[in-house]
């Protein structure tokens, strides 16, 4: 060793020189190879030592969990070479109930050791059994508890996966779905315009896709609407609104029948308030006269088109059509016009006369007076047969033209025959219905008709009038009396206008006849 470095010394147990005591010494070369080191222990120490390594002494410090053994065997002899519980130390192991021949060890069988019921699991290896066992009391003791301990935690997993699943949905789903619900809302209540777009997910990007088209398969009917009014010629537009949206849906020619601008259409269609304002208005323009047993309006005052309007309020919904009738209606004016008024005067005829009165006495208030005059031309049949038929046109529409001034605002003219006029006037007094039949007899007095061939004649009427109030209802009557006084007047010089009187007229007045 003094001349090999590497080498180590262990000595045998030997008295030492100084001592004599028993003691073994181990050498050994520090590492600078300087010096050599050298430590004695003593015989006792070094069995200590040793027994420490012994199995009996490592399972001597385990402290195992109640009712539980752990053990070591020898596979040779079989024999129990430690464990945590003395009393089977040095026995076999088939004495102590723990088989040896069992097929699956490993998985673990029951058994009985010691007197106590038991569950055991061991491995083998080349030379030993190494297992543990624990009484079948101690196997189950804790399985309530552990159970419990189980089912919460699985509770507690569980409520942690429902709620990261409900955040999910809440994020990927609900959240779409809200949306879309209020956006459907806001497409239900009227505004088409609304547009759904979610992409998050397949599903939802097909949904709104779908809600899209359903949206547009609605505008579309709307412009199919129009195209079949296009093509059938018939004039007229459809309108919807509810009470929640603001916008009006129309057809194409909505506008068009309403006169309006693109752009005075798009401002009222696209604000609800105004547009039913619109409709309103033209609503108070109404003819006196039904039309297929419907009301007709005029547009505007200055704007000769005739509409009908028809609406159908359902809840919150409100829909309607605009039908233009101005040709209809104008074709009804025409007729009425040439069945109450004369094509050659523009006076009522006597048709047009008769029933105009009537709505006009029947209009007279408590205190209004009426005067009816029966009016013949002076020298018409002169003036047709010196100037000819012509010439005798102009002078009665001269005529009417007077009676027309006189009858503006105050009431009606009419022309009955060739030569016979009727006129009905009213007043609140009687001395203003004097103070007119004085005045229209000095202007037609004063009156020169200009004939063709610079010829002139002139302007003449002889009548009868009678004062009437709002007790009177004999229309005949009252014409019969007037004529009684038309007839006194072209007997006394013509030219003139006579009051009705009784004692000159006579009261044989047959108000059958």
């Amino acid at each position: 060793m003094l001349e090999d470095t590497s080498l180590k010394l262990v000595q045998e147990v030997t008295p030492n020189s100084a001592e004599s005591k028993l003691m073994q010494y181990v050498a050994v070369w520090q590492e600078n190879k300087e010096n050599i080191v050298q430590i004695g222990l003593l015989p006792e120490r070094v069995m200590k030592e040793f027994e420490k390594n012994e199995l009996s002494h490592v399972f001597s410090m385990v402290t195992p969990d109640e009712g539980t053994v752990m053990f070591v065997a020898e596979r040779a002899t079989g024999s129990i070479i430690g464990a945590t519980k003395d009393v089977i130390v040095g026995c076999h192991i088939d004495e102590v109930g723990i088989s040896s021949t069992v097929s699956e060890p490993e998985k673990g069988f029951w058994t009985t050791i010691n007197g106590i019921d038991s569950f055991c699991v061991y491995e083998m290896d080349d030379d030993y059994y190494i297992g543990i066992a624990k009484g079948r009391d101690y196997v189950y003791q804790n399985v309530a508890s552990n159970v419990l301990m189980i089912a919460l935690c699985l509770t507690l997993l569980g409520f942690i996966a429902v709620m990261a699943i409900r955040k999910c949905v809440d994020m990927l789903i609900l959240r779409d779905i809200y949306h879309i619900n209020e956006q459907l809302n806001s497409i239900t209540s009227g505004d088409l315009d609304t547009e759904v777009h979610i992409d998050t997910t397949p599903e939802m990007h097909d949904l709104t896709h779908n809600i899209n088209l359903m949206v547009k398969s609605l505008l579309d009917n709307d412009r199919y609407m129009s195209y079949i009014f296009d093509m059938t010629g018939t004039e007229a537009g459809v309108f919807a609104y509810t009470d929640a949206a603001e916008q009006v849906r129309v057809t194409n020619k909505v506008g068009r029948l309403l006169m309006l601008t693109e752009e005075e259409t798009n401002r009222l269609t696209g604000d609800k308030a105004l547009f039913v304002e619109k409709i309103q208005q033209i609503k108070q323009n109404q003819l006196p006269t039904l039309l297929d047993n419907k009301p007709v309006y005029r547009l505007t005052d200055n704007q000769e088109r005739y509409l009908q309007i028809q609406t159908v309020d359902e809840s919150e919904k409100h829909f309607g059509i605009i039908v233009d009738r101005t040709e209809v209606v104008r074709e009804k004016m025409e007729l009425e016009y040439e069945r109450n008024y004369d094509l050659l005067t523009g006076l009522l005829n006597r048709r047009g006369f008769y029933h105009q009165i009537d709505l006009m006495i029947d209009s007279m208030g408590d205190t209004e007076h009426g005067v009816l005059m029966m009016l013949d031309m002076d020298y018409l049949k002169y003036i047709n047969d010196t100037f000819g038929h012509t010439n005798g046109d102009v002078a009665l529409r001269a005529a009417a033209e007077l009676l027309m001034k006189y009858a503006e605002g105050r009431g009606i003219a009419a022309r009955l025959s060739g030569d016979e006029f009727v006129m009905f006037l009213k007043a609140e007094s009687k001395d203003a219905l004097y103070d007119t039949v004085d005045a229209l007899q000095q202007e037609y007095g004063n009156i020169v008709l200009e004939l063709s061939g610079q010829a002139t004649a002139p302007l003449r009427f002889s009548g009868g009038y009678l004062f009437v109030n709002k007790e009177e209802t004999m229309r005949q009557t009252m014409l019969k009396k007037a004529d009684k006084a038309l007839y006194r007047a072209k007997n006394n010089g013509r030219g003139k206008l006579l009051e009705y009187n009784e004692q000159l007229d006579g009261t044989e007045v047959d108000e059958n006849e």
